[in-house]
């Protein structure tokens, strides 16, 4: 999960609407918004709210007669992802003023049961798997560095580590205690080779995603639940290189994500093609949700840490709206 921001950005050129002749085009983050043209100039400084947005309830927002959640909408045409506003006075460039404008994250309410937090970790490195979006950061990976493009798929974040002689299993956040109507301890119970490579690599955790009977994107199973996995760490946080991944979750079976582009030149305009098109997940009869990029060989960066980013389709967000 990436880090919701209301980010304040400087207008670039404004593009007449084809289709509109009140309405002009903005690039944000590589996203197209539409605006009304008398109220916007080049150079401006503007609050992008991106889709899956919710803003408050109050009179600056009552133009959206009620629609508090931001989605990507079509307009005369030309798909518009998210909302621009004004920039309050005293931000500057780059600034969040999510918390100044009231402004928060949607989250879906699951379709599953949670269950309870176990009392405490399993005594290791126990980092939240974050991934940023790559539109906010295009410029970290450097054009040509090789890379790995995945889909990424639309579900839950899972773990799964070996510790003190038992199988610890957790969500994103938490780790669960055992229980069958848990989300992450029924995936387990559903796909054995989880276990199997836990057990036997017991100095790493094991990272993927839960989907399925999950989220809006169903992969052609409404009524089960899906592992893909996507990572996996030693004990002391540091990840494994992909050549090391792909050999150990070959080795034990272990379902994968879809691979669309395994090592190629890195460049922004691939990768936000590869955000695009159908899943590749077997069984699935829908858009992708978008892909993630990482370097093929591991890299850090003072900005984001771990260099790995998702890059989130347009496809996808126009089919939320």
């Amino acid at each position: 999960m990436s880090s919701h921001a209301v980010e304040v950005v400087r207008l670039r050129e404004l593009v007449p609407h084809p289709n509109a002749d009140k309405l002009a085009l903005v690039s944000v983050f590589g996203y197209t918004v539409c605006v009304n043209k008398d109220e916007w100039r080049e150079g401006d400084l503007a609050a992008y709210v991106p889709p899956d947005s919710i803003v408050p309830n109050t009179a600056e927002f009552a133009f959206l007669d009620g629609h508090l959640r931001i989605r990507a909408k079509k307009l005369r045409g030309v798909v518009s992802f998210g909302l621009l506003l004004q920039a309050p006075a005293g931000a500057g460039v780059g600034q969040d003023v999510a918390e100044r404008l009231g402004i928060t994250h949607y989250e879906p309410t699951l379709p599953i049961t949670a269950g309870d937090n176990e009392s405490g970790p399993p005594g290791f490195c126990d980092s939240k798997y974050d991934i940023e979006n790559l539109r906010r950061y295009p410029g970290v990976i450097q054009d040509g560095t090789l890379v790995h493009i995945t889909e990424k798929i639309h579900g839950a974040n899972a773990r799964f580590t070996w510790r003190n002689d038992r199988l610890w299993v957790g969500s994103r956040t938490g780790w669960k205690k055992e229980s069958d109507s848990c989300l992450w301890w029924r995936v387990k119970n559903s796909c054995p080779q989880i276990e199997e490579f836990c057990r036997a690599n017991h100095d790493c955790t094991l990272y993927g995603e839960v989907f399925g009977q999950v989220q809006n994107l169903r992969y052609g199973s409404p009524n089960r639940i899906r592992f893909a996995a996507f990572d996996v760490s030693w004990e002391d946080g540091i990840f494994m290189s992909i050549y090391q991944t792909h050999t150990l979750l070959n080795d034990y079976k272990v379902p994968r994500v879809p691979i669309i582009h395994y090592e190629v030149p890195y460049s922004f305009d691939l990768c936000a093609d590869a955000a695009e098109g159908d899943s590749r997940v077997v069984g699935a009869d829908h858009v992708r949700e978008g892909c993630v990029v990482k370097p093929m060989i591991e890299m850090y960066s003072a900005s984001v840490g771990r260099v790995i980013f998702k890059c989130v389709g347009g496809g996808y967000l126009l089919l939320k709206g």
